[in-house]
């Protein structure tokens, strides 16, 4: 519009913009003029122009959490990237890693900051008296009862996992047996909301239970498993309510050996999974390149067919390590890692060949046979093994028979000759030996015919 001033007069005017607009500057006359307000000094006629500019349309958007779960997973002390398939369950003394899986969403509003604001989530593992925070220094893992907590910057939408604790080297311990809570406490704000809350999974942890509670016992089952005539090898499943525990190749133990109350011998099980022990028996000597485990299914020595990863501990043993004491002595396996407050009774029995008929000629030797315990007479699953030594050489030939109740046999030989007959059976929580009972010489140099 047109205002008169008399002449001298400063007027000062403010221009003031409509919503969604802001100044930006005067023009006086020609002149441009950026302060709001501007003062004129009326000393002629003066045309004033005010420019304003739209604003522009700022979005942000802005990243919340939507849903945070929990699991726990047992892993080997030294490497915690090496974690069992199985979430939640745990045994005793077991090092651990909790996997939290973050879901994460976005929006958009108008106006705000612009940008992307990214939630900014805050986890917590209070201490627990079933855990123990584990560090590794570098030479040996540190203990403590300490609260855990991270901070993660969530930038964009998607899922998110999480292997606490950080540094990746780091682990929880697992010191009760039972079944307890595991609990991550979460606090999240992107400056625009904030949530906090717990979430939790439930963790049984297996072991010898105080209480007898049959849903966390961890039952350890020895089985013997004959792997030539002087050896064999003792391996260890565990059960428990959960079924066969699997894929954990730390757990080991020891095999003790006592006379009259006094520690003789004691033979380390190393942890390995079920396959490991598979791959060993390949290179068995009794029947040169053969396997020997290939004229008998070995699910028929344990009763069942155990996955490739089950967890197992296990050892060669040469039968000249342990038959000192013999049969005057007790055997025991207890579980090391984890801890086993109740050893396992092993049995330690002798096992022989009855023969039950023999005939030979100068070119065969044939008869029957039959695995029995040497002390009760009672047949035996396992194997029988003939040793045959034929005429002047050195070379002796084998020959694996499965026991049956009543084992036939017929075999070529070359006069003069002799015929032994090992036995070779396979026990649960027992191991049999062949050392003083197990070796039957059937027939040397007969008279030639």
């Amino acid at each position: 519009g047109t205002h008169y001033y008399d002449a001298g007069t400063v007027v000062s005017v403010k221009a003031t913009p409509s919503e969604g607009w802001r100044f930006k500057y005067w023009v006086l006359d020609s002149s441009v003029k950026l302060s709001n307000p501007v003062e004129v000094t009326m000393n002629k006629d003066h045309t004033l122009t005010a420019v304003f500019e739209k604003i522009p349309q700022t979005k942000t958007t802005y990243v919340k959490v939507d849903r945070i779960s929990v699991e726990v997973y047992g892993c080997w002390w030294s490497n915690s990237s090496v974690y069992t398939d199985t979430p939640n369950l745990l045994v005793v003394q077991e090092h651990f890693v909790a996997k939290v899986t973050v879901e994460a969403s976005e929006y958009t509003v108008n106006g705000g900051p612009g940008g992307i604001k990214a939630a900014q989530l805050t986890l917590t593992v209070p201490d627990k008296n079933w855990f123990m925070y584990s560090h590794w220094n570098g030479t040996l893992p540190e203990f403590s009862n300490q609260t855990y907590s991270i901070k993660l910057t969530i930038n964009k939408k998607g899922k998110y996992e999480y292997w606490l604790p950080l540094p990746a080297k780091d682990t929880w311990k697992a010191t009760l047996v039972g079944v307890y809570k595991f609990d991550v406490n979460y606090q999240w704000t992107n400056t625009r909301d904030t949530r906090s809350g717990t979430v939790s999974c439930t963790v049984k942890i297996l072991g010898d239970s105080a209480h007898d509670d049959p849903n966390v016992e961890l039952q350890p089952v020895f089985y013997w498993l004959p792997l030539d005539t002087e050896s064999g090898v003792a391996v260890v499943f565990y059960n428990s309510s959960s079924g066969l525990l699997r894929n954990r190749a730390w757990i080991h133990g020891e095999l003790v050996v006592r006379w009259r109350g006094e520690v003789k011998k004691v033979i380390r099980l190393r942890g390995g999974l079920w396959g490991d022990v598979l791959s060993h028996f390949k290179r068995c000597p009794v029947v040169g390149e053969k396997d020997l485990w290939c004229f008998y299914p070995i699910e028929k020595a344990l009763g069942f067919t155990p996955p490739s990863d089950a967890a197992v501990s296990w050892a060669e043993v040469n039968l000249w390590e342990i038959e000192g004491p013999g049969l005057n002595s007790t055997f025991t396996y207890r579980c090391v890692a984890p801890k086993q407050y109740e050893p396992l009774s092993i049995e330690y029995r002798e096992a022989t060949v009855v023969v039950y008929s023999l005939t030979w000629t100068n070119t065969t030797v044939s008869g029957q046979l039959k695995l029995v315990d040497w002390s009760t007479l009672q047949p035996l699953e396992g194997f029988i093994v003939l040793l045959a030594k034929n005429g002047s050489s050195s070379q002796i030939d084998y020959c694996v028979l499965v026991a049956k109740p009543y084992t036939a046999f017929n075999i070529k030989v070359k006069y003069p000759y002799e015929v032994w007959a090992v036995a070779l059976p396979w026990g649960k929580n027992t191991i049999y030996s062949n050392r003083k009972y197990g070796k039957i010489l059937l027939v040397k140099n007969p008279p030639e015919p």
